[in-house]
């Protein structure tokens, strides 16, 4: 739930740091990337944000294999995309976002 996260580049490094050398990470993101955090009975904007804002589910999977996964050492070593529904708000019942799943490996040479 990167998306929930108040410091998701912080999240998504600490678990690659604690991955051995070809070690694998799961992760998902649901995408258009609208994150927030919940503190309480709010939801403020996260402290830092993904770079996969695109509002393209292949550009901004893009982006956070590129902008966010390689930099930490991460390869993907398959991607999908599936269907996420998410409970509504004060505007609608439910919505129907993508998730984009990956999985990634630790490069072997990845300190």
């Amino acid at each position: 739930m990167l998306d929930r996260a108040p410091y998701p580049k912080r999240l998504l490094a600490r678990a690659a740091s604690l991955l051995a050398p070809g070690g694998r990470l799961l992760l998902a993101l649901a995408l258009p990337y609208r994150p927030f955090y919940y503190d309480g009975a709010s939801t403020p904007e996260p402290r830092e944000r993904l770079a996969c804002e695109s509002p393209s589910f292949e550009r901004a999977a893009r982006e956070l294999v590129s902008r966010e996964l390689a930099p930490l050492g991460l390869a993907p070593v398959a991607l999908s995309r599936l269907p996420y529904l998410s409970f509504g708000d004060a505007e609608r019942e439910l919505y129907m976002l993508n998730d984009l799943i990956v999985l990634a490996a630790r490069a072997p040479h990845a300190g």
